[in-house]
This record gives C-alpha cells, sequence and structure tokens, in this order.
C-alpha cells in the first residue's frame, strides 16, 4: 500500500465527517463502502508496482483487497463525532 494513506484517509474522513455521521458514524464502513462504490475504487490504496499486480493477478486482486479491508477496519473502525 501506499506509504501515505493513513494522512489520505485521515483527510478523506475529516472532509467527509458531516456525510458520515449523518449515515451511521461508522469511518471504516464509509471507507469500504465507498471503495466499493468506486470503477477504480480499490486502486487508490495501492503503489504502481500493485496497481499493476492487481489488474493481471486475480489471486493478487483477492489479496490486495483482503490486506486493504484489514488495514481500513484496524485503524479505523470508529464513530465520527
Amino acid at each position: 500500500m501506499k506509504n501515505s494513506i493513513e494522512t489520505m484517509l485521515n483527510s478523506y474522513v475529516s472532509d467527509n465527517s458531516s456525510y458520515i455521521k449523518e449515515n451511521g458514524g461508522n469511518a471504516a464502513e464509509y471507507i469500504l463502502a465507498d471503495t466499493e462504490a468506486q470503477d477504480q475504487g480499490w486502486l487508490w490504496f495501492l503503489s504502481d508496482e500493485e496497481i499493476e499486480e492487481f489488474e493481471n493477478d486475480k489471486e493478487a486482486r483477492k489479496r490486495h483487497i483482503q490486506e486493504i479491508r484489514e488495514f481500513v477496519n484496524a485503524n479505523y473502525n470508529y464513530e465520527v463525532e
């Protein structure tokens, strides 16, 4: 994953905090739902090398998605207040 993903996600949660609060409040759920809804949402988390692997290998794609889910749930599973 990109080294700056935490910085980007922190800004993303902050920028969308009102919407997150209005729709249940859980940051991880919001991040993952929005990621899944976007056509290329998973790629936002990946480096160029990982994107190439993601696009060309089904097993790598599954692994990357699982790693992203685990990372987001481990670090952003909180209610936005």
